[in-house]
């Protein structure tokens, strides 16, 4: 299978609002326009979820997530590590993240603001570049929410 084009959304500009930052009101009246730009040069962050002792396997089904840097939780990345407990993100925009492994999460539970903002601190931080291939191995240290 070929691989995917590392296609991601750069920007989306409405008039003078950049979208991506802040959100956006359409009026009846206005004449500005919804300008979107998208970038074949999106990351890949891969890596595998273990559960922190030298001698234990892999995590399969661990939650990973990356919040995005824009506070926006639609743009929240995440997934689930396959059997060997690996995972990978690929179309990534360029940018700043914080890598989260959750074992046993409820789904979607990593948008509880209140979760997320007392495990953010253990975060691991993460700094990808346009194109840029960065293996980010986590250790599910986080406590079972």
């Amino acid at each position: 299978m070929e691989p995917s084009t590392p296609l991601y959304v750069k920007q989306i500009r409405y008039g003078r609002t950049d979208a991506l930052r802040e959100p956006i009101q359409v009026r009846a009246d206005s004449t500005d326009t919804l300008s979107i730009t998208l970038s074949m040069k999106g990351a890949e962050i891969e890596g595998t979820v273990t559960d922190g002792l030298s001698q234990s396997p892999s995590l399969a089904g661990s939650t990973v997530v990356f919040p995005d840097q824009r506070e926006f939780k639609y743009l929240y990345r995440h997934t689930t590590t396959d059997a060997n407990g690996r995972f990978i993100f690929r179309a990534v925009a360029p940018g700043d993240y914080k890598a989260l492994s959750w074992e046993g999460l409820e789904p979607h539970g990593y948008y509880d603001a209140d979760l997320l903002s007392q495990q953010l601190s253990q975060a691991r931080p993460v700094q990808v570049q346009e194109l840029e291939v960065k293996t980010v191995d986590l250790r599910v240290t986080l406590p079972k929410p």
